[in-house]
């Protein structure tokens, strides 16, 4: 595998944090992924690969993209520096945002929240193990 270049990883890293951001409007929006893609012109495939950052999303896209998703391109940039890099609290704003977007999320976060301290703690080792993460 060939080590990226610090311009290719910071690349890689606006194209995922666009792609997240792509994601968390749509879910906000209820909109299905099918419904996207039609609504721009391209497959709900391609919605997938744009929003996990493995594709880039061109200028005209996310210009249709935004009109579809009642935004502006700007938008889907919230968050990132003049260097490409995450800000750490908004980097810790994107993780919670892609956790209660997903399926369960918001629900796990809510019994989370109503959950004692210990019990956390014993939820979150849980977890590990269960990531294969260990202790």
């Amino acid at each position: 595998m060939d080590e990226l270049t610090p311009l290719a990883r910071t690349a890689a890293a606006v194209d995922a944090h666009v792609g997240a951001m792509v994601r968390r409007r749509r879910r906000a929006l209820r909109m299905s992924q099918t419904r996207l893609g039609e609504a721009v012109g391209v497959t709900f495939q391609q919605i997938q690969k744009y929003e996990r950052g493995d594709n880039r999303i061109s200028a005209s896209a996310m210009w249709r993209i935004a009109r579809a998703l009642r935004c502006t391109p700007n938008d889907f940039f919230v968050g990132l520096g003049g260097d490409g890099a995450l800000d750490p609290s908004e980097d810790a704003r994107r993780l919670v945002g892609q956790f209660v977007s997903t399926r369960g999320g918001c629900e796990l976060a809510r019994l989370y929240l109503a959950l004692g301290d210990p019990f956390r703690r014993a939820l979150v080792s849980s977890a590990r193990v269960f990531a294969g993460m260990g202790r």
